[in-house]
């Protein structure tokens, strides 16, 4: 089972899901939080837990709340590329 959250700051944009085997089993709607089932095939098999809107609203603000401190650590100090000279010890 794997959980993916993700967030685009400038769209605006936000997800949350749950997968197995690559199969997205579960979505959560991030404009009301509801959860919905993808693979309807798969549901005498997997149930909802009832804390998976609260577990998705949270993790949606922590992406969100990541991206402008992760923006800034990016720029400071500012990229550079420095060529070395490897010598041999004796």
């Amino acid at each position: 089972m794997r959980q993916l959250t993700y967030c685009h700051i400038e769209m605006m944009d936000a997800g949350f899901e749950l997968e197995f085997d690559g199969e997205e089993l579960w979505h959560v709607d991030p404009n009301d939080y509801t959860a919905k089932q993808r693979l309807p095939e798969f549901a005498g098999d997997w149930t909802l837990d009832r804390n998976l809107p609260s577990l998705a609203h949270y993790s949606i603000g922590t992406c969100f709340y990541n991206i402008p401190p992760c923006i800034a650590g990016e720029k400071n100090p500012p990229e550079s590329i420095v060529k070395t000279q490897l010598t041999k010890t004796k």
